[in-house]
């Protein structure tokens, strides 16, 4: 019996290790499914930023600093040799964790009353910051945005912490207290936030305290951006004035909007007077977080027609009800919004007016991580009934709950 016993016990003991390699690898994967699946950036067209290190490198980014809590920001920054409007950042463990934008600080705009005002107003600081630097020369300005918590960044027990599913906005200098924290739902949304158009592939956008009312010299220079679910796909950047121009070898360029192009980014009812002004403009690029094609907006009802008759055949037989866009749909997509499969992107034609409007170059795609957060309930049975029967075990468990412990703190603070 004893004999037994000491057999039993070392084959329970044996099976120890691979389990907790096997419940590592699983927890692993929950947090890993808990990253943005997508980044890509729309300026005037698609430009898909690094996301490793090695990627930055190959790409000719240079690192900025060796220090991870700078005075503006915290994390390694990577700069492009050619444009420095846009730049990644990179935690402890080099894990892209964040973007920056810089503009120039001799920028121009305009007030609510029409008068030529010097850009950026003290009234969109923060979250526009100075560029605090020992050098000479002109003053610049930075927006930054962290993909998960400020205080993640820099800490090298962060190994496990992946990139990050959320957003934070910094507005101060005092990094890990000073920021805005974005909600992944739209309904979470203070009031400040309201409600704009919704564009196809592009979600509904939502302006902080845009208004009839709004002077414009307050035009906040963050606007985000929700599909029809609700659920946070992107974010993007409005500044005042006229940027200067592109450098020829830039790999990307702003967007850059007057008056006749603003329904490609406003609903033109909520907007103030002063931004009728035809010398008034805006330039800035969007943040993809989530696939473009995930971003779609709610179908118009047609008059005289149920939401029955819509889902069955009756509609699709003849003509259809198409989202409003500013590109041409071809071939036209069939409704997708409910379906398993993933639909083919459509082939945009480029208008020879407008690129701005028009984006046709898209990046490669992402990779569907949904499927990877499913864990059989059976595995985590068997795991811990073959640990219980060790009286060996309580090392190994001790060892599994003290890292359990931290990747779970790491979570809970994103």
């Amino acid at each position: 019996m004893e004999a037994h016993r000491m057999t039993g016990s070392r084959l329970t003991s044996a099976w120890i290790p691979l389990l907790i390699l096997l419940l590592d690898y699983v927890l692993m994967d929950v947090v890993t499914g808990m990253q943005w699946e997508h980044l890509s950036v729309r300026y005037g067209l698609w430009y898909q930023p690094p996301k490793t290190r090695s990627e930055a490198e190959d790409k000719g980014y240079t690192r900025e600093n060796d220090i991870c809590q700078m005075n503006n920001y915290h994390g390694f920054l990577y700069v492009h040799p050619h444009d420095d409007k846009f730049r990644v950042i990179f935690d402890y463990n080099y894990k892209l964790s964040g973007i920056q934008t810089m503009i120039p600080g001799n920028l121009h705009g305009h007030d609510t009353k029409n008068d030529t005002v010097r850009y950026p107003t003290k009234e969109v600081v923060p979250p526009i910051l100075l560029f605090q630097d020992d050098g000479f020369g002109p003053q610049k300005f930075i927006v930054t945005a962290y993909f998960k918590h400020p205080s993640l960044i820099c800490g090298p027990a962060t190994t496990h912490v992946h990139t990050g599913r959320g957003l934070y906005i910094q507005t101060g200098y005092r990094v890990e207290k000073q920021y805005e924290r974005i909600p992944l739902e739209a309904r979470h949304l203070s009031d400040d936030w309201k409600t704009g158009t919704c564009l196809p592939s592009m979600g509904r956008h939502y302006f902080k305290n845009l208004s009839k009312d709004l002077q414009c010299e307050k035009l906040y220079p963050v606007f985000l951006m929700y599909n029809d679910e609700g659920q946070l796909g992107g974010f993007g950047l409005l500044f005042q004035g006229v940027p200067p121009s592109d450098p020829s070898r830039a790999p990307f360029k702003w967007f850059r909007h007057s008056v006749q192009f603003y329904p490609a980014i406003f609903d033109l009812t909520m907007l103030p007077p002063c931004m009728f002004n035809p010398e008034f403009h805006v330039f800035g690029y969007r943040v993809y977080l989530r696939d473009e094609h995930a971003m779609t907006c709610p179908r118009v009802q047609l008059p005289g027609i149920s939401e029955d008759n819509a889902e069955g055949g009756a509609v699709r037989g003849g003509s259809k009800n198409e989202e409003v866009t500013f590109r041409p749909l071809n071939p036209a997509l069939e409704p997708s919004r409910n379906s398993t499969s993933r639909p083919k992107p459509p082939k945009y034609i480029k208008p020879n007016t407008n690129v701005i409007l028009d984006d046709v170059m898209k990046g490669a795609g992402s990779r569907n991580s949904a499927s990877k957060n499913f864990l059989p309930i059976s595995s985590i049975y068997f795991a811990s009934l073959l640990v219980s029967l060790s009286p060996l075990a309580n090392i190994y468990y001790v060892s599994m709950a003290t890292r359990l412990t931290q990747k779970l703190s790491h979570l809970a603070l994103r």
